[in-house]
């Protein structure tokens, strides 16, 4: 990676996040100048952190505050072990996170597991979202990746807690590249890097088993009911997320727009990210905020 690159991704400022399951120490990556416009939230997938944004942040930054978070037990943030890894947990524990930074309305950008969080926050709290940003989201029912499949079976994922954090960065983020020759052994172990401690490592897994809600098919049923503009950024490669299901995002937000990209897998923020800014940045201008 470039050295310019790495070295304008932001230090992280912790602050403390309050939840159904109570305080929560949390990292956040908060950097641009506050405006009149909503800031940008950014959240990441399962396994992953905030240093997957590191080749966008910049560009965002140049023209709106940009916010990253650690999800809860990723990265930075706590991994308590009594906390709630399930998708509601999860953005409970991001609205904590935002009503700390006193930001009551964003645009919402995520990743996999994080577009599965910035769907459900425009569907159940609208007012909250200015726009949405999807770069391969989990959300529609679908074939579950066989090492998620395994994680649903009763202890596993604490028997997985044991396992080097390197492998379960390889099961779970290792898959999402189309270009395999992109997961570095550095880039590896700057993912891993978060994992080197056992509880976090089961924190990850438990988030990763409680995946899908058991009310999807009625959160997913209310998709058309989303107002937001949305852009939706997806690799035709993708193995995780079949890329058949932008069609349906097409068919089901009445405001928005679909952006495929060639030889690209599951995280185009790594794989494609000159090509998400040059979608990103004038949606952001597009915005009726």
């Amino acid at each position: 990676m470039p050295a310019n690159v790495e070295a304008s991704f932001p230090p992280a400022r912790q602050i403390v996040a309050e939840t159904a399951c109570g305080p929560v120490p949390t990292a956040v990556y908060d950097v641009g100048v506050p405006d009149e416009h909503p800031p940008v939230l950014l959240l990441h997938g399962l396994g992953a952190w905030s240093y997957t944004w590191r080749h966008l942040i910049p560009g965002i930054a140049a023209k709106r505050r940009v916010v990253a978070v650690d999800l809860l037990g990723h990265g930075a943030t706590d991994a308590p072990r009594r906390a709630d890894y399930t998708p509601r947990g999860l953005l409970n524990h991001v609205e904590g996170a935002l009503a700390t930074l006193a930001i009551d309305r964003a645009v919402w950008v995520g990743n996999s597991l994080g577009g599965g969080l910035a769907l459900l926050e425009a569907i159940e709290r609208p007012r909250a979202v200015a726009g949405l940003i999807l770069l391969a989201p989990a959300a529609y029912p679908q074939p579950m990746p066989r090492y998620l499949g395994l994680l649903r079976w009763p202890g596993v994922p604490a028997a997985l807690q044991f396992l080097p954090a390197k492998h379960i960065v390889q099961a779970t983020i290792g898959r999402a590249f189309y270009d395999a020759a992109l997961l570095t052994p550095a880039l590896l172990e700057r993912y891993a890097a978060p994992l080197s401690g056992r509880r976090r490592r089961r924190a990850v897994l438990e988030a990763g088993a409680r995946l899908w809600p058991e009310d999807l098919e009625t959160i997913v049923s209310r998709v058309p009911d989303i107002e937001a503009q949305t852009l939706v950024v997806w690799g035709e490669e993708d193995r995780v997320t079949p890329p058949p299901l932008a069609d349906r995002y097409s068919e089901e937000i009445a405001r928005s727009r679909i952006v495929m990209l060639s030889g690209c897998g599951h995280v185009p923020q790594e794989e494609r990210p000159a090509e998400v800014l040059a979608a990103l940045l004038p949606f952001l201008d597009s915005l009726g905020e």
